[in-house]
C-alpha cells in the first residue's frame, strides 16, 4: 500500500513539474515576444502590472498589483478602469486610468481619478491593452516588484528552470529505470526459458532411455 501511493506521488510531482516546465517555457517566449514589440505580455488574455505613480490614488496605491483581462473595445463602458498604451512625443508607457467620456469617431477618453487634467489623446481599439478585474496589495508584492523587478525576474526564472530542470532530470531517471526493469524481465524471461528447455530436454532423454529399456 505504502508503495502504491509512494509510486502516485510520484507520478503527481513529476505531472506538475512538466505542467511547470511548459508553464516556464511559454512565459519566456510570450515575456519575450512581447518585449520586442514594446506590448504587455498576455497569458490567456489576463495581463499584470503594478502601479507605479498615485495617479489613480485613493482606488488605487503605488505599489498595488493590477489584472487586466483583455475584453472587447466595443464591452467598455465609463466608468471602467482600464489599460491602455500612452504613446506621444515625450512618454511611451503602459497608463491605468479611468474611462471619464467617449467622442464618437475618436475613442474613449480617461483621466487619473488622482489628476487634474485629462489624459492627452484618446484610448481606442488600437492602443487598449485590457480592462483592470483586480487590484490590491498583496504583502507589499507590487512594491517589491518595483524595487527589484529584474532581479525578482531572474530569480523566478531560475527557480522555475530549476523546478523543470528536476523534473526533465525525474523523467530520464524514471525511464531508465523502467529500461532497466525491462532489461531485468527479459534476463528472467530468458533464465525461464532456458530451465524449461533443459528440463524438457532432461525429460526427453529420460523417456528415450525408458524407451530404450523396454524394448
Amino acid at each position: 500500500m505504502l508503495e502504491k501511493i509512494k509510486k502516485i506521488y510520484q507520478i503527481a510531482v513529476l505531472a506538475l513539474t512538466c505542467f511547470l516546465f511548459v508553464v516556464t517555457i511559454y512565459v519566456l517566449i510570450a515575456s519575450t515576444n512581447a518585449i520586442k514589440k514594446g506590448e504587455m505580455m498576455s497569458i490567456f488574455g489576463y495581463t499584470y502590472s503594478v502601479v507605479p505613480t498615485n495617479s489613480m490614488e485613493p482606488e488605487i496605491n503605488v505599489g498595488d498589483s493590477v489584472i487586466g483581462h483583455k475584453v472587447k473595445y466595443d464591452s467598455l463602458e465609463i466608468g471602467d478602469d482600464i489599460i491602455y498604451h500612452l504613446v506621444t512625443d515625450e512618454v511611451d508607457i503602459f497608463v491605468v486610468h479611468r474611462i471619464i467620456n467617449y467622442e464618437e469617431g475618436l475613442g474613449f477618453q480617461t483621466k487619473g481619478i488622482n489628476n487634474s487634467y485629462v489624459d492627452e489623446g484618446y484610448v481606442t481599439e488600437d492602443n487598449f491593452i485590457a480592462e483592470v478585474v483586480w487590484h490590491g496589495n498583496l504583502a507589499n508584492i507590487g512594491t517589491i516588484v518595483l524595487e527589484h523587478r529584474g532581479t525578482l525576474f531572474l530569480v523566478l526564472i531560475g527557480i522555475l528552470l530549476l523546478i523543470s530542470a528536476n523534473g526533465v532530470f525525474d523523467i530520464i531517471k524514471t525511464l531508465d529505470e523502467k529500461k532497466k526493469l525491462t532489461l531485468e524481465e527479459e534476463k528472467e524471461k530468458e533464465k525461464i526459458d532456458w530451465e524449461n528447455k533443459l528440463r524438457e530436454e532432461v525429460l526427453a532423454e529420460l523417456e528415450n532411455e525408458k524407451n530404450n529399456q523396454n524394448e
